[in-house]
């Protein structure tokens, strides 16, 4: 049974042994999207509570932005199969793409967690980043290119925190490459909202992109700061939820 709180999830799961990301877009007024964004939250965790196939999941996690003009759902699941076994069962985000002020529903992705890097676990996350990338491993970007780029974007952040020059509010990035090599993603910890927004203008970020090469050009629409709305987890030991 799962239990519903709002704890964020356990990114190095030992169990997990696959993601899967779903995505949808908002448009609008502010106060449009904000309540929009709200009514397909709740449609998300509820399908999520009524779906049998959703029981096999570790931790299922619905995350809205900021900005209001995106929800992310973040799941993880034991094996392929389970993941093969909700989807032909229809996913959450699917299941609320029809209401009413969702613009955009972006297929999920199946990811695997690549690799991690916690630099501070005394401090809670207060707002989580999500970047995510589409590479051409058969074209110009090469074979690899997603793990190439993910390698040098965290052996930059590690060697910066080595050296006492890491940006001011990072406490972690989780890079994950899809299944079929295509996509990463970083899920990144932040202190706060302010400390990501200080850190995307400043030096420290011009310096780091100067040592990793750019962005990959194709970048996903729902790269945003987002905060938990609701969590499901199979494991007991999360708080009421309060949202």
């Amino acid at each position: 049974m799962h239990v519903l709180h709002d704890s964020l999830p356990a990114l190095r799961h030992p169990e997990a042994e696959s993601a899967l990301v779903g995505l949808l877009l908002f448009r609008g007024e502010e106060s449009l999207r904000a309540a929009a964004q709200r009514a397909a939250a709740e449609a998300v965790v509820d399908h999520w509570r009524a779906s049998g196939p959703a029981r096999a999941a570790l931790s299922l996690n619905c995350l809205v932005s900021t900005d209001n003009r995106a929800l992310l759902s973040y799941e993880q699941w034991p094996s392929e199969r389970a993941v093969r076994d909700y989807l032909a069962d229809g996913e959450a985000t699917a299941a609320a793409a029809g209401l009413p002020g969702v613009t955009d529903h972006v297929e999920p992705v199946h990811y695997r967690l690549y690799r991690s890097s916690s630099w501070d676990t005394t401090r809670a996350p207060g707002c989580i980043l999500i970047a995510a990338f589409e590479l051409d491993e058969a074209g110009p970007d090469g074979p690899g290119a997603g793990r190439a780029w993910a390698d040098a974007v965290l052996d930059s952040l590690d060697a910066a925190h080595a050296a006492g020059d890491a940006p001011e509010g990072a406490l972690g990035a989780h890079f994950h490459i899809s299944a079929d090599g295509r996509h990463v993603l970083n899920y990144a910890e932040w202190t706060s909202e302010e400390a990501h927004a200080a850190f995307m203008v400043g030096a420290q970020r011009r310096q780091a992109l100067g040592r990793v090469g750019g962005m990959p050009t194709k970048t996903s629409p729902g790269n945003s700061r987002y905060r938990l709305f609701r969590a499901l987890s199979a494991a007991p030991g999360g708080r009421p939820a309060t949202a």
